[in-house]
């Protein structure tokens, strides 16, 4: 007995599930036509008639009803004939035994004997005997035969043509409406537990097969904008025709996905110029304002976006008058971390220009207050709190929440708000404002800032949501910093200069390589900042220079040796060493779920979809404290 996994589309109805017999039985009794579809899981609708294993039922099936209508003819005739000749034998007989009438003949009068020649071994002939000649009613029973053998052929002719056109249309499209409704919903699933590989290719079979909608075209374009570095090539095409097409969405204007676009392409003066027609339209948008902004600081164009920073004094851009109301939205103080993270960039821009100091120093103390007053969580990298059990602690004292803080974060972790307590972004503004304070001459302050970073969680950071607008790489900074931080109270000039060059260097490759080698020119016995150096070079790829026995200078516990060879392995495409290594991490740390996605990665590199799969499922389960990690933000939140 097969399993019961079938499914069938018939009449605008699914059935199912169902066996494998239980569609023969509904075949033979015509419950299904051969034109309907049928399915099993993970494979597509095919005709009854066209499905492997039900090909040689539909002939058998087809054999068998033709063999019944030549038996029924076959029967019919016969039959028809022995009962005519045994009706026209009887009257023979009878006009054998009876005997001739006395009286003289009438010429009028005709015998039986006469008439039996003109009856025919049919029904029909019988039916017309003594009514009309055999030739006559033959040529009547010929002309309704022809009549009605006009007819069927006819309605066989258009059924036909009809069942043909169908038939186009199916292999036309290649997938119907609910299969591409089914997949754009696994689409949807996929890319909210991060596996946005696996949802992008799902969205390229319905395109192959039967062409994108306007939506599944948008949501195309959301997740090619999601990867990282992903395929500008291909999402430039797709928002090309969104463009042609005049769809944008319910509030992602097509100027907003184009200058998207121009940014993933690193395109800058033709992203600002997009971004500039948004702000044009609607002057109090926020995220255009932000995202043109963004724009004008990677492209370097500092004056640009100073004077864009400085005009921007709207009510919500200032967090101490922000009303209660408009706390409550997270996407407004997603904004104002964005823009406060913007102006201590473009102020990093201005070095020692001409009024750079004066800009500095006012993002310093812009970021600075921020920052004090929304104090974020303060937890562990491994800690098991859920944010449940934190909200629960609330009365306690024991979050780590400022008594500063507005008591709608509180409310937030119990869902009653959607605020983020200042934790988004909160790792690049603290990053920012150490290498401001450092700018600045505060030297102190740049220690306690590296000191605090490394309490800070890398997995709240931009990169670690694929926000593409900062182009902010986060660092495994806990792994990197915190044995310098540990000594950074000795005030070595060599420590101070390999923490300043870990800090720099997702930004500034060249000059944090600069930086390492003065310090390393500086104290060559110092295992720190050899294991510094190395980190750095691992950032930049320059894995050839610098080997893997350096390892040991900077790390003592075996989790980060593995953690950090897992990262070397995936730099040099060794999936099968890869996956061995972070085997071996979650053999001694199952709750890490950046370990989890390691090994999704590396299985992925392998074409190991089921573990791939499963890898993935089991860091989303693991991943309550860092769920940005795995979050997939509409656009409207995203941008």
């Amino acid at each position: 007995m097969s399993e019961a996994k079938w499914i069938v589309k018939s009449s605008g109805r699914i059935i199912g599930p169902m066996t494998i017999e239980n569609i023969v039985e509904a075949m033979r009794a015509k419950t299904f036509s051969v034109l309907d579809e049928v399915r099993e899981p993970q494979t597509r609708w095919t005709f009854l008639r066209e499905h492997p294993l039900l090909m040689p039922v539909v002939r058998q099936i087809r054999d068998e009803q033709s063999s019944g209508m030549e038996n029924t003819q076959s029967t019919f005739v016969t039959s028809g004939r022995t009962v005519t000749s045994s009706v026209t034998e009887r009257i023979m007989e009878e006009a054998e035994l009876t005997p001739n009438p006395t009286a003289t003949a009438q010429p009028q009068m005709k015998s039986i004997a006469a008439v039996e020649k003109n009856v025919t071994p049919s029904a029909s002939g019988a039916k017309s005997f003594g009514v009309l000649s055999d030739q006559k009613v033959q040529q009547q029973l010929q002309k309704q035969t022809s009549q009605w053998r006009n007819v069927l052929y006819g309605l066989g002719a258009l059924a036909l043509v009809g069942a043909g056109v169908y038939y186009k249309m199916q292999a036309g499209s290649g997938m119907s409406n609910v299969v591409a409704a089914e997949k754009v919903k696994f689409a949807t699933d996929r890319a909210k537990r991060g596996d946005f590989a696996l949802a992008i290719r799902t969205v390229q079979e319905i395109e192959v097969a039967k062409g994108l909608s306007p939506e599944e075209k948008l949501l195309k374009a959301k997740l090619l904008l999601s990867q990282e570095p992903g395929n500008p090539i291909e999402l430039k095409k797709t928002v090309d025709e969104l463009a042609q097409e005049g769809v944008g969405g319910a509030d992602v204007s097509v100027e907003m996905l184009q200058g998207l676009v121009q940014t993933k392409l690193d395109n800058f003066p033709e992203a600002v110029r997009h971004f500039e027609a948004v702000v044009a339209k609607n002057p109090h948008d926020e995220k255009g304002l932000l995202n043109l902004a963004a724009a004008a600081w990677k492209g370097r164009m500092l004056a640009k976006a100073s004077k864009l920073m400085s005009d921007h004094d709207s009510e919500k851009s200032k967090p101490n008058d922000v009303s209660n109301r408009e706390r409550s939205s997270g996407l407004i103080q997603q904004n104002i971390a964005y823009f406060q993270l913007l102006r201590g960039l473009v102020a990093l821009g201005f070095g020692a220009e001409k009024g750079g100091e004066l800009v500095q120093q006012s993002a310093y103390t812009e970021l600075e207050n921020f920052t004090r007053g929304m104090q974020p969580l303060s937890r562990s990298l491994r800690s098991n709190k859920t944010l449940d059990e934190y909200a629960r602690d609330a009365g306690s004292g024991d979050t780590g929440i400022s008594r500063g803080a507005d008591s709608s974060c509180l409310k937030s972790l119990n869902g009653e708000a959607n605020v983020d307590c200042g934790r988004e972004l909160r790792f690049e503004r603290m990053l920012v404002r150490s290498l401001l304070a450092r700018r600045l001459g505060k030297t102190d302050e740049y220690m306690n800032h590296l000191k605090e970073l490394v309490q800070t969680s890398p997995f709240e950071s931009a990169r670690y949501m694929k926000n593409p607008l900062l182009f902010w790489g986060a660092f495994e900074w806990r792994t990197a910093i915190r044995p310098l931080c540990n000594q950074l109270g000795n005030r070595s000039d060599s420590l101070v200069q390999a923490a300043y060059a870990l800090c720099i260097a997702p930004t500034d490759g060249v000059g944090a390589l600069t930086e390492i080698n003065a310090a390393m020119a500086k104290s060559p016995g110092v295992n720190l900042v050899t294991g510094a150096r190395f980190m750095i070079y691992l950032e930049n790829k320059r894995l050839n220079e610098v080997g893997d026995a350096a390892l040991k200078y900077t790390f003592q516990d075996e989790l980060s040796i593995l953690w950090v060879k897992a990262m070397v392995q995936e730099q040099r495409n060794d999936w099968p060493g890869a996956e061995r290594t972070w085997q071996d991490y979650i053999a001694i740390d199952r709750g890490e779920p950046r370990a989890y996605y390691g090994l999704a990665l590396a299985a992925n590199g392998l074409s190991k979809l089921a573990l791939q799969e499963k890898a993935v499922n089991q860091g989303y389960r693991f991943a309550s404290n860092y769920a940005p990690l795995m979050e997939f933000r509409e656009m409207d939140e995203k941008y």
